[in-house]
């Protein structure tokens, strides 16, 4: 059974109310008065067996509007004259509206990953991507982002692949020297085991979104 609405509950109880006030205005009636007494406690019954049921929509809270992933590109990371050429090892950082509704407001593109050695976690880096590496920046006009149903903001940031202070990330391994197929020579390090997180922000004044520990391997061949 279909519980009634709280307009219905009213209705009800109104005409009841209505009925008792037309048996009441018969004073000398003493049935009237008894019909009354009848009625009104008939009402308070009913009233509570239709109590209203009637609640308002679930709200869906923020944090649930965008879903944020993140992962690195490649596992092998060209170095020349000490930078990373190319896109190996690359974040790419994705938000997605999953709500039902298109999401707008004043723009804050901004994700920071901290990154450590996963078997020195003193040794860590920085990693911050503004709106500059948004791979669809059209969804920023006039200082607002608009975020469509099902449609994703992805950053694509390559890094320096060094510490806070400054040291290169494969100093912490072991380098082998080698020659590339046209005699071009390079060293390779062996694989550096890295774990990450961070967050990362869209809209203006609305929380960030945090992105879970991952981890994974680089290998670095430095000409």
């Amino acid at each position: 059974m279909k519980p009634a609405s709280c307009n219905e509950c009213s209705c009800i109880v109104a005409c009841l109310g209505i009925l008792s006030l037309l048996f009441l205005a018969d004073r000398n009636s003493q049935t009237n008065i008894l019909m009354t007494i009848r009625l009104l406690v008939f009402s308070l019954f009913l009233f509570n067996f239709l109590s209203c049921d009637e609640s308002l929509p679930s709200r869906i809270e923020p944090e649930k509007f965008l879903r944020a992933t993140y992962d690195v590109s490649s596992g092998v990371v060209e170095i020349r004259d000490s930078q990373a050429v190319g896109l190996g090892g690359a974040f790419v950082i994705s938000v997605r509206n999953i709500n039902v509704e298109v999401l707008q407001d004043s723009e804050f593109a901004r994700a920071e990953i901290e990154i450590w050695l996963r078997d020195i976690p003193a040794q860590k880096g920085i990693i911050i991507s503004t709106k500059r590496e948004l791979t669809n920046p059209s969804l920023i006009v006039g200082g607002l982002i608009t975020l469509r149903p099902n449609v994703t903001a992805t950053f694509l940031k390559q890094w320096e692949h060094k510490t806070l202070a400054g040291k290169r990330f494969w100093e912490f391994v072991r380098l082998t020297p080698k020659v590339t197929p046209t005699g071009e020579p390079y060293l390779e390090s062996a694989p550096v085991n890295f774990a990450a997180s961070g967050t990362v922000q869209l809209f203006k004044g609305k929380a960030f979104e945090r992105l879970t520990q991952i981890e994974f391997s680089l290998v670095y061949r430095i000409f």
